[in-house]
């Protein structure tokens, strides 16, 4: 498995991104009001529509870079260094999570890439308790490795 993204998105279409930095404790490393200018990604042809944000979004995101990638023959667990970037981030803020989630929308994903077209990973135990401990589900994607 090599490692790819791992993010978490808050979102809401009452209440504002900056409540959530309030509330967690931490800087996002990007957030946008609902109403605010998105920025034109896609050589300005974006419906009109689509020009402001429709709800509030807060969100933290892991990369794994040249740097930090982790290997594949290594141990299929390493994978998972983004994700558990993001969480170490987190720990300790369960309940504030949990709160939060009764007002805003809140998304952790992680995506990867497969090291073969059947490969298996191994989702370290303490990654899943230190998820547990957040009580957010993870949404996850692995995508084959194009050779």
């Amino acid at each position: 498995m090599i490692d790819g993204q791992a993010s978490l998105v808050i979102s809401s279409d009452t209440y504002a991104a900056a409540d959530v930095t309030k509330f967690l404790g931490i800087d996002p490393d990007w957030s946008a009001e609902k109403g605010d200018l998105r920025p034109r990604t896609n050589g300005g042809i974006e419906p009109i529509r689509r020009r402001f944000y429709e709800t509030s979004m807060w969100a933290l995101e892991v990369d794994a870079s040249p740097a930090t990638m982790m290997a594949v023959d290594d141990d299929e667990s390493k994978g998972f260094g983004t994700l558990q970037v993001l969480v170490d981030r987190l720990l300790g803020r369960g309940e504030m999570l949990a709160h939060v989630r009764q007002y805003y929308s809140a998304q952790l994903s992680w995506y990867g890439t497969a090291a073969g077209s059947q490969a298996s990973f191994v989702l370290p135990g303490a990654l899943i308790r230190d998820i547990g401990e957040l009580g957010l589900d993870v949404v996850g994607t692995v995508y084959p490795r194009a050779d």
